[in-house]
């Protein structure tokens, strides 16, 4: 009796996974992602991004993400590297709070860029944008 219940349950729980999986060249099976990945970020709380002890994190922002303000909390960040993301889209920075006043954007890939170069104070807020709106 068991049996019976079980094997259309198998059979439907491998047809509902071959539905939305794709295997990859490795053979293992790749699920898509339910929220789009647009970009990692890392921050320091030095000017430059080579300083290890004021390496504060990483950060990912995926699709749901996009156009929010966040806040890097009561971190100090004097600089930023892009680490990666998809095209036509910026990392913007504000000096101030709930990203208000004249944001920087940080187009610049695998470089660094201080606030100490451009407004001469530290990072408190930031959103992430994408000028093509397909990405949403």
């Amino acid at each position: 009796m068991q049996l019976s219940i079980i094997i259309p349950f198998i059979a439907a729980l491998a047809l509902s996974t071959s539905a939305s999986a794709k295997v990859g060249e490795s053979g293992f099976v790749k699920l898509p992602r339910q929220d789009r990945y647009i970009c990692d970020y890392r921050v320091w709380g030095q000017p430059g991004c080579d300083v290890q002890e004021s390496n504060l994190g990483v950060g990912t922002i995926t699709q749901s993400n996009l156009d929010i303000c966040y806040s890097f909390n009561d971190d100090v960040v004097k600089s930023i590297n892009l680490t990666n993301s998809v095209p036509d889209c910026s990392f913007v920075v504000f000096g101030e709070t709930e990203c208000q006043g004249k944001g920087e954007h940080v187009r610049f890939l695998g470089g660094c860029v201080s606030a100490d170069d451009i407004i001469n104070l530290t990072w408190s807020s930031y959103f992430v944008t994408c000028l093509n709106k397909a990405i949403h």
